[in-house]
């Protein structure tokens, strides 16, 4: 008995050194998806990482209200909530003081074109209809840009040319704010829903944004997953022994195998991702087994041992083979959850039987007749014969995340409002200094510009003084052939002249968005397709490509791991317990396992990367099942109905999660693991009869 407590305690203790390990080490959580995808010697060095960031680094507002007033009081109100955060502004004042006092060196890629062309009288209409436009006002006086050269400038500043938004009697504003050090997401979404009252309406987007929901729903999930699960646990506890002294063993093990591959993970990588949090909650499902098998074995002999060893070798063996990808995620996903179960599996084997358990008199019986059994190989055979036709990959980050309909709505209502369109395309330019990066975005600004492609950079805004120079004298020309004057109203000869600038992208703030560092400038272009250039001073970055990319190539490993993971195990199988008791173990985990996906893919969900990861799990979570139904004493089959029901029911309510790559996940393990245990059900139940 002592010596029962002594080893009790040294658990405890490492319980609690573990914990104060994972207190004292709680580190940011990568929420990063980009970073999650790519290699850590690709992402630790890359330019795509720096342009993700800069991409990501800011936040859209929205303000809605019923009137003017409101509208002002509104936004004066959140900028003034705002905690360590800095409101960005179009700064047009320096940008406008800068385009009046040189008008003759801006002129668009439109008038440029027409004046090279000579189409002269499309330059005369367009001035007319921009003489007589309710809306138009002029920038300089009339004679010195009687041609509407400079208003025709600002306005091909503008990508999106499309209709403002119908706002249905509502006022709008929008802005931009960008976290400063110390400023927290959490805080500006608080304001947001303070201030979202009545008819005034806060409307948040941007990367922060959904990286924000992406890490909270995360969090939803592995809490609804943990209470979920310890809810019915509890319940079926209840239900068996009428006792609740039980839980507090079972509470431990799990406890002590998530501290274990916490701790684990820790030390062994610099970041911890989000995925692999939620992924960490699998413990409970697969550790919470090993608890019920003891329970409903009375005799813990060597035969049991073996058994429960076996079911803790297989599915650690299926977890370890996922290091030898070179994919972080997988690499951590394997580490958690092998040194996880092992440390379940020890903690079973060596503290159990510090405690004394009740019995419980109570079972559930039940079998499947052959008529049935008829009925569920036939539903089996069409499920995966249709869904196996329909079968689709999907690598794109779409198929990782979908944002809630509030986040899109707030993104389309930006985009309306501020002319602002999707970043499709990324395009690096060096240079040795700013001229020479303004001249050559200029270069693929002309080429993307005979191939009808919108775009945005710092060169379109403050040109390069070569350019500068170009529209001087290209205007100073037409002038000189068209000095006449228009509908009777010009009367003054206008002069075209090329006034230097002295100004550079550091003494305007908002051309600053534009520059990744002194010898690198961002290239935003609209197009799901650029043309093909051999510029050695550029390079396209396409995030979401290079996301599909190594998505792509991380499945590709799976589905060659796939083979050797069920291989193995199959093996291990037959060296256990020969050929043909050793295939019937296998059949159950390994047939779900193809239904579950052929399943899904009837409902239009495509395979991903964490679809095939799914199988793991579900060889991880049901073959055990096999193995105690094959050698485990008659009351044993009461645990793995308990292990099905806990597990299967939680990963039911998370399928209806909004995080998508969740949502399918738990779909999927909810299929295979219910298929998997009816299956087993079937092809065990002659041998249960004996037991």
């Amino acid at each position: 008995m002592v010596f029962k407590n002594i080893k009790f305690g040294v658990v405890l203790i490492f319980v609690l050194i573990m914990g104060v390990f994972a207190l004292s080490h709680n580190g940011a959580t990568e929420t990063n998806l980009l970073k999650t995808i790519m290699p850590v010697s690709v992402s630790n060095n890359s330019e795509i990482i720096e342009v993700s960031e800069k991409l990501s680094s800011v936040i859209k507002v929205v303000y809605e209200s019923d009137n003017e007033d409101d509208l002002e009081r509104l936004k004066t109100n959140f900028e003034s909530g705002l905690k360590n955060c800095e409101v960005i502004t179009f700064d047009f004042s320096t940008l406008g003081k800068i385009y009046s006092t040189h008008p003759s060196d801006f002129l668009s890629d439109e008038d440029r074109k027409l004046i090279s062309d000579n189409k002269y009288d499309d330059i005369k209409h367009n001035a007319i209809e921009e003489l007589y436009s309710p809306v138009g006002v002029p920038l300089v006086d009339f004679d010195k840009d009687p041609f509407f050269f400079l208003a025709d400038f600002v306005k091909s500043l503008k990508v999106n040319t499309s209709a403002s938004p119908d706002i249905s009697g509502q006022s709008y504003d929008y802005g931009l704010i960008k976290q400063n050090d110390g400023s927290d997401i959490k805080d500006i979404v608080k304001l947001q829903k303070k201030l979202s009252k009545g008819g005034n309406k806060v409307y948040l987007a941007g990367s922060p944004v959904h990286t924000y929901y992406t890490q909270h729903d995360a969090v939803i999930s592995i809490n609804v997953i943990c209470t979920l699960a310890v809810l019915l646990i509890l319940a079926l506890t209840y239900f068996y022994y009428r006792d609740m002294k039980v839980v507090l063993p079972m509470g431990l093990s799990i406890c002590f195998g998530f501290l274990a591959g916490y701790c684990a993970t820790k030390l062994l990588f610099s970041t911890f991702h989000i995925i692999t949090l939620v992924f960490s909650t699998t413990l409970i499902g697969i550790g919470i087994d090993y608890s019920y098998h003891y329970l409903f074995n009375s005799n813990h002999n060597k035969q049991f041992i073996k058994n429960l060893t076996n079911s803790m070798f297989t599915t650690v063996l299926s977890f370890s083979l996922l290091c030898f990808s070179d994919f972080e995620l997988l690499k951590q996903i394997s580490v958690f959850t092998s040194v996880g179960l092992v440390s379940i599996y020890l903690f079973v084997i060596f503290v159990y039987p510090c405690f004394e358990f009740p019995q419980s008199e109570k079972t559930i019986s039940f079998t499947v007749t052959d008529k049935y059994k008829k009925y569920i190989w036939g539903l089996i055979g069409v499920v995966v014969l249709a869904g196996g036709l329909r079968l689709h990959f999907n690598d794109s980050l779409t198929a990782l995340y979908k944002p809630t309909k509030n986040l899109v709505k707030s993104e389309t209502i930006y985009n309306r409002l501020s002319g602002a369109v999707p970043k499709n395309k990324v395009i690096l330019v060096k240079g040795d200094n700013f001229e020479q990066i303004a001249q050559r975005e200029e270069q693929i600004g002309n080429l993307l510009y005979a191939n009808d492609i919108r775009y945005i950079s710092g060169s379109k805004f403050i040109p390069s003084e070569k350019r500068q120079k170009e529209n001087a004298g290209i205007i100073s020309k037409f002038y000189s052939i068209h000095n006449d004057n228009f509908d009777g109203i010009l009367t003054v000869k206008p002069v075209a002249k090329y006034t230097e600038i002295n100004t550079t992208y550091k003494d305007i703030p908002y051309l600053k968005n534009f520059m990744l560092d002194d010898n690198t400038s961002v290239i935003y272009a609209y197009a799901d397709n650029l043309p093909e250039f051999n510029f050695d001073f550029a390079k396209i970055i396409d995030v979401e490509g290079v996301c599909g990319k190594y998505l792509k190539q991380y499945r590709h490993i799976i589905l060659k791991l796939l083979p050797f993971i069920w291989g193995f195990v199959l093996i291990l199988l037959f060296v256990l317990y020969g050929v043909k008791k050793g295939c019937r173990m296998f059949v159950p985990p390994f047939v779900s396992s193809v239904f579950a996906l052929c399943f899904a893919s009837l409902f239009g969900q495509a395979v991903t990367l964490f679809s095939l990861l799914s199988t793991i799990l579900i060889l991880g979570f049901t073959i055990d099942y096999s193995i105690f139904r094959s050698d485990g004493e008659r009351k044993s089959e009461d645990g793995i109905f308990i292990s099905c029901m806990t597990t299967a029911f939680s990963f039911f309510a998370l399928s209806f999660t909004t995080f998508k790559f969740i949502s399918s996940l738990s779909f999927i393990l909810f299929v295979g693991i219910v298929t998997s245990y009816i299956l087993g059900k079937m092809l065990f139940s002659e041998d249960r009869e004996h037991i």
